[in-house]
């Protein structure tokens, strides 16, 4: 099993799923797991129960995952840094922490319509905190990448790494 993790918008589902496809894995998004477990959008439970239940929720349903070896699974970007995840993610298959330079990622959060937790800061402020509060758990994964923003080329990449592992 490869989990791919890094920050919010980095690419894990969108590049996960094209290279599960491309490798002939099935693909797994932990999110679209928890939302059909939680039969609301996350957003939406964080906001009426917090994100501490959120965390609980999200630990159970990883748990609840059965490992398998072709097969690529996106952890949403807080899923490491709770709960000793990173260390259950490593116990369970490849963890390969997919990074992009910051300034790439927040022009995508500017550009991206998506909703995201942002708790009244600004999308520099809210990125320049979970990068500088989540790298030290990412850089446990057993792969590093540095992506380019490329949509094919990081494919490639990540289609050539995982090949190797």
């Amino acid at each position: 099993m490869i989990l791919l993790i890094g920050l919010p918008g980095v690419g894990k589902s969108t590049l996960g799923k094209a290279v599960a496809q491309s490798l002939d894995y099935s693909f797994i998004d932990l999110d679209s797991v928890i939302e059909k477990e939680i039969e609301t959008s996350i957003a939406s439970y964080i906001g009426q129960f917090g994100e501490e239940f959120f965390r609980i929720k999200e630990a159970q349903c990883l748990r609840s995952l059965t490992p398998s070896i072709k097969t690529i699974v996106s952890c949403g970007g807080g899923c490491p840094c709770f709960h000793n995840n990173i260390a259950y993610l490593k116990h369970i298959g490849k963890v390969v922490y997919l990074s992009l330079d910051l300034q790439i990622l927040k022009q995508r959060f500017i550009e991206s319509k998506l909703a995201r937790p942002l708790q009244n800061q600004s999308i520099e402020a809210y990125l320049d905190e979970l990068h500088s509060n989540r790298s030290p758990i990412y850089q446990l994964a057993d792969v590093n990448l540095t992506l380019s923003g490329d949509y094919r080329s990081d494919i490639n990449k990540i289609t050539r790494e995982l090949s190797l592992v």
